[in-house]
């Protein structure tokens, strides 16, 4: 074979592998606005009135009303590891009147509520509601599990679950004001079955890294 017949088959080799690369993660994402602001929110948490989700945001059992909201549609994907599709599909940035949480002695002006959709092809670990969270504005929070859909944590094969992920947010001009936003989080499995290997061989980790453009 001469050197361009060869130069092309690296060509083509490298192309066919970019494009499974693309296949398997689509965790750089842009988000459409839903209807403007206001979009009415799905997120129900163990709010004291779950009823009025669209003037009122739960947060640790205590209702916060809303200033202003902006909801974005997606199509942010990640199904690269474990046969696990993790996909988040909205986003709401929302300003509430100024509060402090009881547990943190901190004052929040809004919050952050993503929504994951997550199929297991084999039983993981995973957890969303522990994860971490970085604004276009330089915040960097933890999320607050207890305030969170309980949706994530150990998955069975074929498994699937959905819920909402809560961010409180320090600073908070307007919704607008967040212009992208960095979620990490982290599942793994047992590398085998077997109790004593597992102790030796350990486990298969996942760092999932979602970047969001509103």
């Amino acid at each position: 074979m001469d050197k361009h017949k060869l130069t092309l088959v690296a060509l083509l080799s490298i192309a066919v592998l970019a494009l499974s690369s693309c296949n398997g993660s689509h965790s750089q994402s842009s988000a459409k606005v839903l209807n403007g602001v206001s979009k009415e929110l799905t997120f129900k948490g163990r709010s004291t009135d779950p009823t009025d989700s669209a003037k009122s945001v739960p947060v640790n059992h205590i209702s916060y009303p809303i200033i202003s909201s902006n909801a974005y549609s997606l199509d942010a994907f990640d199904n690269s590891w474990a046969g696990t599709n993790v996909t988040i599909d909205q986003v709401n940035v929302i300003k509430t009147k100024a509060f402090e949480d009881k547990r943190t002695k901190k004052m929040y002006e809004g919050v952050v509520l993503v929504h994951f959709k997550i199929r297991a092809a084999r039983e993981i670990t995973i957890y969303p509601t522990r994860g971490f969270l970085n604004t276009s504005d330089g915040q960097h929070e933890v999320a607050d599990a207890s305030s969170s859909d309980q949706f994530d944590g150990t998955f069975s094969a074929g498994k699937e679950k959905e819920g909402f992920v809560l961010w409180t947010i320090p600073k908070m001009s307007s919704p607008s004001s967040i212009k992208s936003l960095q979620i990490v989080f982290s599942a793994n499995y047992k590398l085998t079955d077997d109790s004593k290997l597992a102790a030796t061989q350990g486990f298969s980790n996942k760092t999932y890294n979602f970047k969001i453009s509103l």
